[in-house]
């Protein structure tokens, strides 16, 4: 199974919460193995999921305004960086990780995003 951690930024607070549940829905449209994928149509045995592909997911939500960061951890919580030939991936929405901040640094989840989301301001 694959687990994605991902902090997103909202376009404003009131969205914060609508971010994290399209996204979270987003998730488990992708990680399907049968109907998700790339191209919707299932996961190929041996397809790598890419930063790309979530990053395009997340472009499309509404109320989507940037990523802070997003890791793809494999079932033991450390980062996937391949998998076998005859691997498929999936994953369950209870293990997606989400946390969204509006741009004025308020957090939905966490004050962990607020301070990711301060850090990355600075670096701009």
């Amino acid at each position: 199974a694959v687990h994605i951690k991902a902090d997103l930024v909202a376009t404003i607070a009131e969205h914060t919460a609508a971010l994290r549940a399209a996204a979270i829905d987003g998730l488990a449209t992708l990680l399907n193995p049968v109907d998700g994928g790339p191209d919707g149509t299932g996961w190929p045995f041996g397809r790598m999921i890419w930063r790309a592909d979530l990053l395009r997911l997340f472009a499309r939500l509404p109320f989507f305004d940037a990523v802070v960061a997003v890791e793809v951890l494999d079932a033991n919580g450390q980062p996937l960086n391949a998998i076998g030939a005859d691997a498929l991936i999936c994953g369950e929405p209870a293990a997606q990780q989400v946390i969204v901040v509006a741009r004025d640094g308020q957090a939905h989840d966490t004050s962990a995003a607020r301070h990711r989301y301060a850090e990355l301001r600075r670096t701009r």
